[in-house]
C-alpha cells in the first residue's frame, strides 16, 4: 500500500513536485525524472519497492487530478513500463507483483476518491493490459518453449 514513511516520501515528492513543474508538459519525455525514479526504488529492499512505487504513483496521480493536468497517457505508461523494467528483473513473481500494485494503486484510489477515480481506474486498467502484453506474455511464450506447454 502507499503509506510509506515520511522519509521516504521525501525522494518521490521532490521527483513529482519537479515533474509538475515542467512548463511545457514534458515531464514523461524527461529522461532525469526516470532515472532518479528508478535509482530511488533500487536503492530500496525489494519488499519495500511496490509500496514506495504504489506510493508514487498514487502521489502522481492525486496531483494531476488535482492540478487538472492533462497528460499524455501513452507517455505516461510508457514512463511506467520504463521504470519497471529497470527495477523488475524478468520472472513470473516479479511480473505478478507489478499487476499486483498496480491493482492495488487502483483500488487504494478508488476507495479514497470514489467516482473521481474512474480516469485512474480507466488508466491503470490500460497498464495493465500493457505490463501483460509486453511483459508477462512475452516470457509466458519464453518459458512455455523452454519447458513445454502444459498437458
Amino acid at each position: 500500500m502507499p503509506y510509506i514513511s515520511n522519509t521516504c516520501r521525501t525522494a518521490y515528492d521532490d521527483i513529482i513536485n519537479e515533474m509538475l513543474d515542467e512548463t511545457d508538459n514534458q515531464m514523461f519525455y524527461n529522461a532525469k525524472y526516470k532515472s532518479m525514479l528508478i535509482a530511488y526504488l533500487n536503492s530500496v529492499p525489494p519488499q519495500s519497492q511496490d509500496g514506495q512505487l504504489n506510493y508514487f504513483l498514487t502521489k502522481l496521480f492525486k496531483n494531476l487530478n488535482h492540478l487538472q493536468i492533462k497528460v499524455d497517457c501513452a507517455k505516461l505508461r510508457q514512463f511506467i513500463i520504463e521504470v519497471v523494467k529497470q527495477v523488475y528483473s524478468p520472472s513470473y513473481f516479479n511480473y505478478e507483483r507489478i499487476i499486483g500494485l498496480l491493482y492495488c494503486c487502483s483500488r487504494e484510489y478508488k476507495r479514497k476518491h470514489g467516482r473521481q477515480a474512474f480516469l485512474v481506474e480507466n488508466f491503470v486498467d490500460t497498464l495493465i493490459d500493457k505490463v501483460w502484453n509486453e511483459l508477462l506474455v512475452p516470457y509466458e511464450i519464453k518459458k512455455e518453449q523452454e519447458n513445454g506447454d502444459i498437458v
